[in-house]
This record gives structure tokens, sequence and C-alpha cells, in this order.
């Protein structure tokens, strides 16, 4: 196992994905839709990351998912916005949830290749073409 001298973001991307392989098996056991590494803050000797879990079925997801659609109705989206996936400069994004009170980047989606979370505008979105997400 190589020692790692200091971190950087190619580092920090390294691990972030080990990481989330470490938690497939976890994520499996417990049956929970999503568990993941979110966001990762770093310096040269240390970093901190956040890991986010959803269950199926939970109320509050329900909830979500019933504002997303109609988030989606009143702004001209597809209903199915939460799984949805879009490219913008050659990165997938993929829908995670809408902030409705958010007036300026109401929705976020985390990025394919760095799985970093984003946040854009109604029109950002509208601009770049909405897909089916691609189950794997």
């Amino acid at each position: 196992m190589e020692k790692i001298p200091r971190f950087t973001r190619e580092v920090i991307q390294t691990l972030r994905e080990d990481i989330n392989r470490a938690l497939v098996p976890v994520k499996e056991k417990y049956g929970l839709d999503i568990l993941t590494v979110e966001s990762v803050l770093y310096s040269d000797e240390t970093f901190t990351a956040k890991v986010s879990g959803d269950v199926s079925g939970d109320p509050e997801g329900v909830l979500q998912e019933i504002d997303a659609r109609f988030f989606a109705m009143r702004h001209g989206l597809p209903e199915d916005i939460l799984s949805r996936e879009f490219s913008i400069n050659g990165d997938v994004f993929q829908v995670m949830r809408i902030e409705p009170r958010n007036f300026k980047y109401p929705v976020i989606a985390r990025c394919k290749r760095d799985g970093k979370t984003y946040k854009f505008s109604v029109e950002q979105v509208r601009n770049y073409e909405l897909r089916a997400k691609n189950y794997e």
C-alpha cells in the first residue's frame, strides 16, 4: 500500500472513489437507496468527507418527489426530473433534488465524473438535453 505524502485534488478523487466502492456492501446490507461521499474538504495534511444516505420509501423522500414534480411542471421541466441526467461540456450530471426555495439555483445535481454536487438554474437545465437515468 502506497503512503499518501499529501492530499491533492487527484488523491482526494481516488479516495472518494475507493470510499464509495467500500460503502456499496453497507448500502446493500441496510437496503439504502443512496449511500455516498458527497462533499470533501481538504488541506495538505487532513480531509473531511460528508457521507450521505437515503432509505427507500421514506416519507420525506416521497414529499420531495411530489414537490419536485410540481416544481418541474411549473417550470417546463419533465415531471420525473429526479430520475434524469444531463450533460454539460462533456460532464454528466444526475439530478439529486430540487430546492424550490432557492429561486436562483433550485436544481441540485451530482457530477458523475468527480462526485461533487452542483447547483443549477432552471434555465441552465432547460438548455441541456435531459435524458432518462442510465441504470448501470
